[in-house]
């Protein structure tokens, strides 16, 4: 069986991520910092759906802690098919305003972390020639809330990803950037049919069938979907014009000299 790694592995998306894989019989590696809970999930996941479960408690954040979790990454005897970069935090004050250490907090968990956990997996599945990284960015990437420093860590994880995917072209391995609107979750209060707002069930099965397409790229919902292709076409446009310029290169490169 495939195994899958992912962080914030408990609640919300990343539950559902969870449930998801099971059924397509992924066993799981569940990261998070609630051992109580995360052990409780674990036991309940595996009794129902008869996978393997490992839980890995920690603090991605705390650089000791996250090495537990790319130990498990680079373990060569227990290959790992599939990251889930879904763990994440928002400081929600106003930049000015937001105390130093949470600001920190947010950059460590949705940037450094995520940098790391995915540098320490994809060596070892270039290397196999398959696998797949999933990052959950957000569409506070595009459109941040004013003043809070959450939608540029989001930015970078769109952009880091679609950086370090064009570098895997041919290896086999697949990187994923899930443009997550707003999403339901237990103590959400919304109208049933918003398009505004999607359920974790939603997000996690049009972003896994976006990563069978080969996409980089996963926007569920019809209202993301349209307003990030708007947002998106100066950068695709810019895409095809370096794409166009590079064969444009190789062909002088093979003319022969005169």
């Amino acid at each position: 069986m495939p195994t899958a790694v992912i962080t914030g592995g408990t609640r919300g998306l990343g539950a559902a991520y969870a449930h998801h894989l099971a059924e397509r019989g992924f066993n799981l590696v569940l990261v998070a910092r609630d051992r109580p809970r995360l052990d409780a999930v674990a036991e309940q996941l595996g009794r129902r759906s008869g996978v393997i479960v490992e839980a890995i408690a920690a603090d991605l954040t705390d650089p000791r802690e996250r090495a537990l979790v790319e130990l498990r990454l680079t373990d060569p005897d227990r290959p790992v098919e599939l990251l889930v970069n879904n763990a994440g935090t928002e400081c929600p004050e106003v930049f000015g305003a937001a105390a130093l250490d949470s600001l920190l907090y947010e950059v460590d968990l949705n940037i450094v972390a995520l940098m790391c956990l995915t540098r320490a997996a994809l060596p070892d599945m270039t290397a196999r020639g398959r696998g797949a990284v999933i990052n959950v960015a957000s569409f506070a990437g595009y459109l941040p809330p004013g003043g809070c420093a959450y939608g540029a860590s989001k930015a970078w994880v769109l952009t880091f990803t679609d950086t370090v995917a064009a570098s895997l072209s041919g290896t086999g391995v697949r990187m994923l950037a899930v443009c997550a609107g707003r999403i339901r979750n237990e103590a959400t209060s919304a109208p049933e049919r918003s398009p505004l707002w999607l359920t974790p069930e939603q997000v996690v099965r049009s972003s896994m069938i976006d990563l069978a397409k080969g996409r980089t790229l996963s926007t569920p919902g019809w209202l993301y979907r349209g307003l990030v292709s708007v947002l998106e076409s100066p950068r695709s446009a810019l895409r095809l014009a370096a794409a166009a310029a590079g064969r444009g290169r190789e062909r002088c490169a093979r003319l022969p000299d005169s």
